[in-house]
């Protein structure tokens, strides 16, 4: 165990953050305040005592401004109920949740840890031993493994969430268990948020594998704390959803680690849940038994390395991933034969301290595109939130050329199963338009409302391409329609092939309908959703350079099966009409993806990703596109000449 070192100074102002309870306060008439320990996010915490007995506590308090907001209450009051569950020295005792009548806020009053963030710890002392790595590994582990067998998942592991008392490694303890999953707690108030951070979280957390959350998802963020702790940063993976996608596709550049770590981190980092340790007691048994970890985790190490404990036999043989293991026995390679109907793994030539990668399912994720024209060099949006004709609030975004979003240029790829798009309804109208081969980058479907009710609305890039649309449409059905032809940009190519990937299938469809096809500029724009179901819906516009932006807040509540929506939009002074494409897309489970992704993304980055979620959770999803004409604004009237007075002469004609 590691001494005890020096102390750290105070919190800064900064640190703290923004406090709003007085030193003094008093709470629930049990508690009192004496001390800021740390304010931001969704809630302040102070050091208090008990008024009774004197005793030290830690209370979380909800901000002010959140303190009407329901689900943050709820999410407050699932933090105590998943806290309660739990007793073990590794995790942060609970003690009491109130709601104050005189602050009017909720309070979580819990066991005071006297000591320091781990993230602190090494930010001021820099990285953590090998052996301090160990103990902290075992001790987080051994509290996570109690944890899971109450069904409760943390979800949210990083060097933030873990307080080392008076600095002590060995008497780590777990905090901050907001965003737990549990089996037992069912409040659903995380629906449509990202959960985690993007530096620790896994795969699956990201909506990959199904999305399917469990004690193998801890298993990963725990690997990613360790290895910050051990390398005194976190490790590089990803700050935007695009980014933490590719980091995430095989396992992380371990170099930095000590030699002795790398191969049980390496298995704890595996992209695929199946080829993790399947839960906490397997972690301590690779960790107190390091010839139990596979072969093809062991790199170049020394035998002695995985030695097995005193008085122990070595496991005869091994199976991981299809691939029978020889005694385990130090440098030996896993064969490179594999029995019939077996996996072989690909061929590796990698740098020391990293492992043969694991792909993510497919995410066809495409280089971005460039350009865009002359539309695209002038213009520049603003989004204008409509709240009941106050006026105007707008934020620039910045349009000009396209996303900055860092793209990736090669595809992923995976050993698993393709997902396959979801089954057409042929006999109906929109599943006989999404299959009908009008070419790439082209969306047709029909108007349900307004004054073009029943008319086709052909959205492309290139002209002309619905010519034989109508005829077809009267052999099937006995009716010929007229087609309003809609002229996209290249960059929305993404949007239209995802929007007819999941149109015309046999879910029950979404409808959208606004209220013109076209505005100028500064003015506001109102529609609205009709779902039947009542699933999540997530409406998005797309850009004429193809960056995606988030307008699922404009929402109202539903009324029925309704809920509307409005919102202005405004073209940089110059810039010439441009298409706006409305994507809105509803689904039973909230989409990882989508919330997790910033405004700006490029359409054809996150579509796919999104695609590729859907598919793999049941292809329970469907989709309404809209197109909208964004136009300058009208020029304003002329001014009409003055009268002349009948008194007065009219003016002579001045010369030539």
């Amino acid at each position: 165990t590691a001494a005890e070192p020096a102390p750290l100074p105070p919190p800064t102002a900064t640190q703290r953050g923004r406090a709003t309870l007085d030193i003094g306060t008093v709470i629930n008439n049990n508690y009192r305040v004496e001390q800021v320990l740390k304010a931001g996010g969704m809630g302040e915490v102070y050091r208090g005592v008990e008024i009774g007995t004197g005793d030290p506590v830690a209370i979380k308090v909800v901000l002010q401004e959140l303190a009407e907001d329901e689900k943050v209450g709820l999410m407050f009051q699932r933090e105590a109920r998943t806290l309660r569950q739990l007793q073990d020295d590794a995790i942060v005792r609970y003690y009491n949740y109130v709601h104050d009548p005189v602050i009017d806020r909720y309070c979580l009053v819990m066991e005071f840890i006297s000591g320091v963030p781990l993230s602190d710890h090494t930010n001021a002392h820099g990285p953590i031993s090998a052996e301090d790595g160990k103990v902290l590994l075992r001790r987080l582990a051994g509290g996570l493994d109690k944890a899971h067998a109450r069904d409760v998942i943390h979800r949210d592991l990083s060097p933030d969430n873990v307080m080392l008392p008076h600095g002590i490694v060995s008497e780590a303890v777990l905090i901050d268990f907001g965003i737990a999953k549990s089996n037992v707690v069912k409040e659903g108030t995380m629906a449509g948020q990202f959960a985690g951070k993007f530096k620790y979280v896994s795969p699956e957390q990201l909506g990959h594998f199904g999305g399917d959350i469990g004690p193998v998802t801890d298993v990963y963020s725990l690997a990613l704390l360790l290895a910050a702790a051990l390398v005194g940063k976190p490790l590089d993976m990803g700050g935007s959803i695009v980014e933490a996608v590719q980091r995430r596709q095989h396992i992380p550049d371990l170099s930095e680690i000590p030699p002795e770590l790398r191969p049980i981190l390496a298995n704890m980092l595996e992209p695929d849940p199946k080829d993790r340790p399947q839960g906490m007691a397997e972690v301590v048994k690779l960790l107190d038994d390091p010839s139990r970890i596979p072969m093809n985790y062991r790199g170049d190490l020394p035998a002695s390395v995985f030695a097995p404990p005193p008085g122990t036999t070595p496991p005869m043989s091994y199976t991981t991933r299809g691939l029978q293991m020889a005694p385990v026995s130090g440098f030996q390679r896993p064969p490179t034969g594999t029995a019939a109907g077996q996996q072989s793994l690909p061929p590796t030539s990698l740098p020391p301290g990293t492992s043969p990668p694991r792909s993510l399912p497919p995410q066809d994720i495409p280089a971005q595109t460039g350009g865009g024209g002359k539309v695209m060099g002038l213009l520049g949006l603003a989004f204008v939130a409509i709240a009941g004709g106050a006026g105007y609030y707008a934020w620039s975004q910045g349009l000009i050329g396209g996303g900055t979003t860092d793209v990736p240029t090669e595809q992923a790829t995976s050993q698993d199963p393709v997902p396959t798009a979801p089954e057409k309804s042929a006999n109906t109208r929109e599943g006989f338009l999404a299959m009908f081969d009008t070419g790439p980058c082209t969306y047709a479907s029909r108007v349900a409302a307004g004054p073009n009710a029943g008319m086709v609305e052909g959205i492309a890039a290139t002209p002309g391409v619905f010519a034989g649309l109508p005829t077809a449409y009267e052999e099937q059905f006995g009716a010929r329609p007229d087609v309003l032809e809609r002229a996209s940009t290249p960059e929305q190519c993404a949007a239209l092939a995802f929007a007819r990937v999941l149109q015309g299938t046999t879910e029950q469809p979404v409808q959208m309908q606004l209220d013109a096809d076209a505005i100028a500029s500064g003015e506001a724009i109102g529609g609205r959703i009709v779902d039947p179901l009542g699933r999540n819906v997530w409406l998005v516009l797309v850009s004429p350079a193809g960056g995606v932006f988030n307008l699922t807040s404009r929402l109202s509540e539903p009324v029925g099966d309704i809920r509307t929506f409005r919102f202005g939009l405004t073209l940089a002074t110059g810039a010439e009409a441009a298409p706006q494409l409305l994507l809105a897309v509803a689904s039973n489970d909230p989409l990882i993806n989508a919330a997790a992704a910033r405004d700006g993304t490029d359409a054809a980055v996150l579509l796919p990703l999104i695609e590729a979620e859907i598919a793999n959770t049941g292809g329970k999803g469907v989709a309404a596109l809209s197109y909208l004409l964004l136009t300058p604004p009208a020029p304003p009237p002329e001014p009409e000449p003055a009268e002349t007075a009948p008194d007065e002469p009219a003016p002579a004609p001045a010369n030539p």
